[in-house]
């Protein structure tokens, strides 16, 4: 018997051929170890009673387990405690149907607590076992919850900006006529300390809804020099009133005014102190401190003035692992915060050109540095409070607002200043109406012009077009939308002047002052 035509029976012969089988499954069982090994997603087998049978090594990679530990255990274990009922009904829908395997996303617990979010395949055998996969999806999840945040946020915020707009005419409406009755009061020797309530209310409410638009828009803010002094005592005072928590100011040598939107840093400061005030639960003191530093310049400058702002608490601290997360949105340790208080406060001073830095520990307080730039203008600290030489004699104004009760509110005002004015309500009539003044004997000397139109053309539009007609056009744009870019750069869009509705009558003339001054 040659050797290619051997005796299948012969004994040798099998057991040879058993080896070789037993080597080619062995190769094969090793090749697909290896493929499943390299798979990124966790492939699993479990039998009949949910045991499990066999995992990959990405189960380890993915969840932090051992593979070998895990082998033999309820698969359900792994699964979070809230999520168990989601895997029974999904193994239930796999064996209803044996072709089309069932899909979900279930949360899995990592070796270290947290959890996983995976997307679940799992198809049933006919032998009564399962198989599947778990492919992490958790970055998907946490972005999609982010920008479902994002897209509540800004809704919101595009709710709270219409809102504070119209309250922000409607202050301009009462405020301006407060003022207006104030004047005829002071000019008959008659008392008004009623009114005088009534404008330091509308002055609150004025600050509420400069806090709604910048929460809402996030624009640029409108800066001028300012005591930081001042801004702090009146945010301090009005976010602890009514708290237990007592504070302490000290101003160290002469403080020069900085740049800033006094409404933001205000929002600033309050949610500062009013984080300091809980973490203390309402017992204690807060230290604040005001003095000179510098800030860094660009590369290869020298260092800038800058006025710094300590709030120092003596609260709980701050663990060293949240430390780094307190000015992520959202982050919070509080049942019902939204994290957004320090997150708005951190682009506010960036906003500003400035800085803000938290150092803490657990058990010895926290301390807030906030600096910001020194104000150009300010040299000993000292605001001058030199007036503005008034124009003189009457002023011929053009107003346009869209507002019919703002329009007249301010038709007021300028009439109680010493002008005479014509109101228009957008900027079609009031390019019509300012080029038809040009050729006549008292064409205008000032226009105030609204930002925002409802259906017509607004501020930016008609400055341009005035322009066109008059290169020389003095121009103050007013809005209630605070921060709009318009407002925080002015010059750039050709005003001589802003006004942030709402605003009082000494704000009205100064504006005028301005405009005419140059």
């Amino acid at each position: 018997m040659t050797d290619d035509r051997r005796d299948r029976r012969d004994p040798d012969f099998v057991a040879e051929v058993q080896t070789r089988l037993i080597e080619q499954l062995h190769a094969s069982e090793q090749r697909m170890r290896q493929l499943l090994a390299d798979i990124p997603d966790v492939v699993f087998r479990l039998g009949q009673d949910g045991t499990t049978l066999d995992l990959n090594a990405a189960w380890s990679r993915l969840l932090g387990w051992e593979v070998k530990r895990s082998e033999g255990t309820q698969f359900i274990d792994h699964v979070h405690k809230e999520d168990r009922q989601k895997w029974t009904d999904l193994a239930l829908e796999a064996a209803g149907e044996r072709l089309v395997p069932a899909h979900g996303v279930i949360r899995f617990l990592h070796a270290d607590g947290t959890d996983i979010w995976m997307k679940v395949t799992l198809r049933h055998l006919d032998s009564g076992e399962m198989v599947g996969t778990l492919h992490d999806v958790t970055i998907q999840r946490e972005l999609e919850s982010e920008m479902l945040k994002t897209q509540r946020l800004e809704s919101l915020g595009r709710l709270a900006g219409g809102l504070a707009h119209d309250i922000n005419n409607l202050l301009m409406v009462i405020l301006g006529n407060v003022d207006l009755a104030r004047d005829h009061l002071r000019a008959q020797g008659l008392e008004r300390a009623e009114l005088d309530l009534a404008a330091r209310a509308c002055d609150h409410a004025r600050k509420v809804t400069h806090q709604m638009l910048t929460f809402s828009k996030g624009g640029a803010p409108v800066t001028s020099a300012g005591s930081l002094e001042e801004l702090v005592t009146e945010a301090v005072e009005m976010t602890l009133r009514g708290a237990s928590a007592e504070w302490e100011l000290q101003v160290i040598g002469r403080v020069p005014e900085v740049e800033m939107d006094a409404n933001q840093i205000h929002q600033v400061i309050s949610n500062v102190v009013l984080n300091a005030e809980q973490s203390m639960s309402g017992r204690g003191t807060i230290e604040i401190a005001l003095e000179e530093t510098e800030l860094p310049s660009e590369p290869g400058g020298p260092p800038l003035r800058a006025v710094e702002l300590r709030v120092m608490d003596e609260g709980t601290g701050i663990p060293p692992e949240n430390l780094a997360e307190i000015f992520d949105p959202y982050f919070t340790t509080k049942p019902e915060g939204n994290g957004l208080g320090l997150t708005t406060a951190f682009w506010i001073v960036q906003r500003h050109s400035g800085s803000i830095d938290v150092e803490s520990a657990p058990g010895r307080g926290t301390t807030v540095r906030i600096t910001l730039p020194v104000a150009v203008t300010s040299d000993s600290g000292v605001k001058s409070t030199e007036p503005l030489p008034l124009p003189t004699g009457g002023l011929h104004v053009l107003l346009m607002d869209d507002n019919d009760l703002v329009r007249a509110s301010l038709t007021a005002m300028l009439t109680a200043c010493g002008h005479v004015v014509v109101g228009v309500n957008d900027g079609d009539h009031c390019v019509e109406t300012y080029g038809q003044s040009m050729g006549s004997d008292s064409p205008f000397d000032l226009v105030l012009l609204d930002l925002v139109v409802s259906g017509g053309h607004g501020g930016l539009w008609t400055i341009r077009e005035l322009q066109e007609i008059d290169p020389g056009v003095r121009a103050i744009v007013a809005s209630g939308y605070g921060n709009n870019e318009a407002i925080a750069n002015h010059r750039e869009h050709g005003f001589r002047a802003r006004l942030q509705k709402p605003f009082r009558m000494d704000d009205l003339r100064a504006a005028i002052q301005e405009a005419v001054a140059d």
